[in-house]
């Protein structure tokens, strides 16, 4: 017996002479497109009954491979096999240009493409491209308006949790980032890479035109606009245009006075209502500081968001607190 679709005999296919009709209709939904493998839960299709097995665990909560290490689980194998290099530290992909190393074979992939130039991904709206699909997936939602992670501090929205993550260490004051060199902390990690390079002295972002090179993505591509004449920051009072935001915001800082939020307290003045949120004011009233003061260890939060993330750290260990004559063990939850 051949299929009609992949031309291979009943021998070639199952050695052992067994073909069953079930196998040979998977051989044919395989070569026509179709799935024979779905989902009674989301009705999602697969091509194997593995892949099926893995997705079931999706919707059970099923990890059965742990890390011996921190516990972690995965669903599959693979990927506690990736997380365990991070305990290892074994970095197996090392790019042969800059000889960086890396822990997955897609992350060099992706790499590689900083020196190549190779933007392969493209947006179908604007014609920007990216290196990788991810970064085109988070661009759309630029075109689509989409910024469903909220700051419930500033009222500042986000189209990614990570950005939100990091804007709120903003508010926090958190720095966990430090550079191992001259102790300076910083609040997103690619902000510690690039200053990690003033160290290093490695500027791995390079202009076609005229050789020059840079530290950061961001200042490669405000230096092109230079070659190509682009301007796109336009003041909408004067229409003036210019090559980087700073420009803009300084003429309107300076030609038209467009400062509208001013403090209450210290009479500073912002050009948006959220600059004004995240202000700390040094003279910021006594109530505000009885407020945002821990009654745990009096140490003094900023803000809202500060004592928040303060109070946190109490609720994840025991601890003891004086309460004049005895001390008391603190176990439950601050915020109930």
């Amino acid at each position: 017996m051949i299929c009609i679709f992949c031309f291979l005999t009943e021998w070639l296919l199952f050695p052992s002479g067994v073909f069953s009709r079930d196998i040979r209709d998977m051989n044919v939904e395989k070569n026509t497109g179709r799935k024979p493998f779905k989902c009674n839960t989301c009705e999602k299709s697969f091509d194997y009954q593995s892949q099926l097995k893995s997705h079931l665990m999706i919707h059970s909560g099923e990890r059965p491979y742990k890390c011996s290490h921190c516990g972690k689980c995965f669903r599959q194998s693979s990927g506690l096999k990736r997380h365990v290099t991070i305990h290892s530290g074994e970095r197996p992909y090392k790019c042969t240009q800059c000889a960086k190393c890396f822990r997955l074979s897609w992350i060099l992939k992706i790499h590689t493409r900083i020196h190549s130039g190779e933007k392969p991904y493209k947006c179908t709206q604007c014609d920007k491209c990216f290196r990788a699909s991810s970064t085109l997936k988070i661009h759309m939602r630029i075109h689509s308006d989409e910024k469903t992670f909220k700051c419930y501090q500033c009222d500042k929205c986000f189209n990614q949790s990570s950005n939100l993550q990091c804007h709120l260490r903003v508010h926090s004051g958190e720095r966990p980032f430090k550079c191992s060199q001259c102790d300076k902390c910083f609040n997103r990690s690619s902000s510690l890479q690039c200053h990690l390079r003033i160290h290093s002295g490695e500027r791995p972002y390079k202009c076609t035109k005229c050789d020059r090179c840079f530290r950061e993505s961001s200042s490669l591509q405000c230096h092109v606009r230079i070659h190509s004449g682009e301007k796109p920051y336009k003041c909408t009072q004067c229409d003036k245009c210019f090559t980087q935001s700073s420009g803009l915001r300084y003429h309107r800082r300076t030609i038209h006075d467009d400062l509208l939020h001013k403090c209450t307290l210290c009479d500073k003045c912002f050009n948006d209502d959220s600059s004004l949120k995240r202000h700390d004011c040094s003279k910021r009233s006594a109530i505000d500081k009885e407020r945002f003061t821990c009654w745990i260890c009096q140490e003094y939060c900023h803000n809202y968001c500060g004592i928040l993330f303060h109070m946190y750290k109490h609720m994840t260990r025991p601890r003891f607190v004086s309460t004049g004559s005895d001390e008391v063990l603190i176990m439950q939850n601050i915020y109930p």
